[in-house]
């Protein structure tokens, strides 16, 4: 691999910058560490309950799924935030994403966005899922990021992506109850 390869791959390393409305500390989360933790959090699923996925597709899927997020930025989910982000207009930013990277690297990244935004495979729905969990686990430790949300809402647009996954929506509805009962919610 040239430099020049390696110089247009550092385009990627641009997801350190987006950040999305998760806290960490006093900061707010970048995607690059959503989508580690959302690779840990897939790791301890398919370990704990011997889930028969391919791993190295899993992971690849969380590595790459917010890379679109360079280009077109995080779209956060919240009861304020109205403007949904639809998987069209994801795809639709794949191109300009690809325009900037070594071209031998481009088509397994289209690939990857592609097959996790349209949920194109059981790994992709299972990555869909630990992404949208990975963020409400997130949250735990930051109380006053909840002003606003409501038990119903968080579950009618996150539970829909846990109906293959019984073990994950256990969890889900268990931890939603418990910052229920510990008043996360309005």
């Amino acid at each position: 691999m040239s430099y020049k390869d390696l110089i247009k791959l550092r385009k990627l390393y641009d997801l350190k910058q987006i950040y999305r409305a998760n806290s960490v500390e006093e900061r707010k989360e970048s995607s690059a560490e959503h989508s580690w933790s959302a690779m840990l959090l897939a790791h301890y699923y398919m370990s704990k309950y011997n889930i028969n996925l391919n791993r190295l597709k899993v992971y690849e899927l969380l590595l790459t799924h917010d890379l679109v997020e360079i280009v077109m930025d995080d779209n956060p989910l919240s009861p304020q935030n109205s403007q949904k982000r639809y998987p069209e207009e994801e795809l639709n930013a794949v191109p300009k994403l690809l325009s900037d990277i070594p071209k031998f690297y481009a088509p397994k990244i289209s690939a990857l966005l592609k097959e996790f935004v349209n949920l194109d495979s059981i790994e992709a729905r299972f990555a869909k899922a630990i992404d949208a969990f990975d963020a409400v686990l997130q949250e735990i430790k930051y109380k006053r990021d909840w002003k606003g949300w409501s038990k119903d809402f968080l579950i009618s647009r996150k539970e829909p992506l846990f109906k293959q996954f019984s073990m994950i929506r256990k969890d889900f509805i268990e931890l939603v109850d418990f910052l229920d009962e510990q008043g996360y919610f309005e």
